[in-house]
């Protein structure tokens, strides 16, 4: 075997092994997308109950449904109902956040995929190009060579799959 086909073969396994952990990645992410929907839903939800609560006992109920953190103050009902639609509003700023970087992390799996077959000797560019500088006349004078890429053969990407 040559050595350009070695290199390509080689090229082709990390990509392939590469494009599939990518995958599974983007997988992941979308899961942990809808596990975050649905918790700012039920999030947004309970913060509209927060906010329409008017018993002491409603607002315990609340608290001790969803795991808060915050503790009722017997004569500050007022107070705690703030304090509570308080916690729940970090819960869901906090959730939102994390969506954002998820989407964000998917998007930059997106454009990984997309620029993962480019060839590592052309850059994409499906050619190389050399600068020969040539002394004539006392001038020397740069003279570019301009060849097409051996491991691509001028596509600028290497395909994953066998075929060239």
């Amino acid at each position: 075997m040559s050595k350009p086909a070695d290199r390509i073969r080689e090229i082709r396994k990390q990509l392939k092994q590469e494009l599939q952990r990518l995958g599974e990645r983007r997988e992941e992410l979308y899961r942990r997308i809808e596990g975050l929907k649905t918790y700012i839903t039920y999030l947004e939800g309970l913060h509209a109950r927060v906010k329409k609560v008017e018993s002491e006992s409603q607002l315990d109920e609340i608290i001790r449904g969803a795991e808060l953190t915050t503790q009722i103050k017997p004569t500050f009902f007022r107070l705690s109902r703030y304090l509570v639609e308080k916690e729940v509003k970090q819960k869901l700023e906090g959730a939102k956040e994390e969506l954002e970087e998820t989407f964000g992390e998917i998007r930059t799996i997106e454009w990984i995929k997309k620029s993962a077959n480019v060839c590592p000797d052309c850059h994409g560019q499906g050619q190389l190009r050399k600068v020969h500088y040539v002394r004539e006349d006392g001038l020397v004078r740069p003279v570019l060579y301009v060849t097409k890429c051996s491991l691509c053969r001028g596509k600028g990407a290497i395909s994953y799959s066998d075929s060239r």
